[in-house]
Order: structure tokens, then sequence, then C-alpha cells
């Protein structure tokens, strides 16, 4: 059954036109593969990186556990410590305290003196100090020595005169 000529080239016209959608529909399939394709390699990407976020997530907890449990134990190594350094201080303390009262006590019972606890240092003239030391008095001369050396001057004075 043919029908008019006419009729034929507007059947092969429309085949043309479904073969063409048909080949465009391929290609528009073949792209969503490809999309789809695409699309399921960036979600398995996202998954990896979301996996690789999760442990390092994890890891970061971990760390921040043992850096809490660090820090209490630093805190209670420096109470320790703290404690340890005042106990010796303690210890230290006491121990000059009982040298210093053994020493006085020592002190306190030299010889035939009595000794109260209170050293003081003066100065003081001695006999055998001479009249050089500044500020201090010239050591008194004897009457004697003082005549003999009048006279002596005297004598000397007027042996130069008569020569002079």
């Amino acid at each position: 059954m043919e029908g008019p000529a006419g009729h034929r080239g507007r059947a092969a016209e429309a085949d043309r036109r479904a073969e063409s959608h048909r080949r465009k529909a391929g290609r528009a399939n073949e792209r969503a593969a490809a999309a789809g394709q695409q699309a399921s390699e960036a979600a398995q990407h996202a998954q990896s990186a979301a996996d690789q976020a999760s442990q390092i997530a994890q890891t970061a907890q971990t760390a921040a556990a043992t850096s809490e449990k660090d820090a209490q134990h630093a805190e209670f190594s420096a109470a320790e410590a703290k404690t340890a350094t005042a106990r010796e201080g303690e210890k230290t303390s006491a121990n000059v305290q009982t040298m210093m009262k053994s020493f006085s006590e020592r002190i306190k019972n030299v010889g035939p003196f009595s000794f109260s606890g209170d050293i003081r240092l003066r100065e003081e003239p001695s006999l055998a100090a001479c009249g050089s030391v500044a500020g201090s008095k010239p050591d008194a001369v004897p009457f004697a020595s003082q005549c003999k050396r009048k006279v002596e001057r005297r004598i000397l004075g007027g042996i130069h005169a008569g020569i002079g």
C-alpha cells in the first residue's frame, strides 16, 4: 500500500527526523551516563574526603585527650615539687635554727665569761699603739724625757749659734 508520492516524502522526512531525534537522545543518554559516572566518582571522592576528615578528627580528639592527661600530670608534678621544696625549706630552716641555738649555747659557756648573746666591736686605744695612727692622740711622753730633750736642744742650739 503505497500512498501518493507526496506522502512518501513526508514519511521519509518523518523517519529522518525520528532517526535524528534518536541519535540526539542517544547522545543525551551517553552524556547523562558520563555525568552520572562523574557524579558517582565525585561522590566517592567526597566520601573518601569525609572519611579522612573523620580520621583526622578522631586523631585530634585522641591528641587532645593525651594533652589534657599530660597537663594534669604536669600540674600534679608541679604541686609535688612545690610541696617537696617547702618541706626541704622547712628542714633547712629548722637545721639552721638548731645550729644557731647550739652555737649560741657554746659561745655562752666559753671559759669564765658569761655571754648574753650580743656581740659588738668597738675601737679602743691600746697601750702598744703609737701616735702615728690617724685620728688618735699621741702617747704621753714621760716628764724626764721631756726635760732631757729640752736640754739637748739648748746645747745643740748654742753650739750651732756660736759656729754660725
